[in-house]
């Protein structure tokens, strides 16, 4: 029996190192926000459906020039973008072309 908690603890213990492994990549991945599609918002930390929602109003209104306008969304205060600063980028020479949501 103990046997069996051990090889348990072993594979729950595999289970978290891959999956932390692949949260790891993914965090090496930015996130352009004039052009991230409602999918890739809602994949960051924090955002879900509503923030992503409103980060694409706001971007169609006010194409994102720099990250840290970003506070500038509904829902996005600074705790959330000090998580989201590392995670995100802005090509400025996008910043002039109306993305699609």
């Amino acid at each position: 029996m103990s046997r069996h908690l051990l090889n348990l603890a072993i594979v729950g213990m595999l289970s978290g190192a891959a999956k932390q492994a692949h949260s790891d990549e993914n965090s090496n991945i930015l996130v352009e926000l004039n052009t991230a599609t409602m999918s890739q918002l809602v994949n960051l930390a924090g955002i879900g459906q509503k923030r992503a929602e409103a980060i694409v109003k706001y971007r169609t209104l006010h194409p994102f020039r720099r990250v840290h306008e970003l506070l500038q969304v509904r829902g996005i205060g600074p705790v959330l973008f000090a998580k989201l600063k590392t995670q995100v980028t802005v090509n400025p020479t996008r910043a002039t072309v109306n993305p699609q949501p």
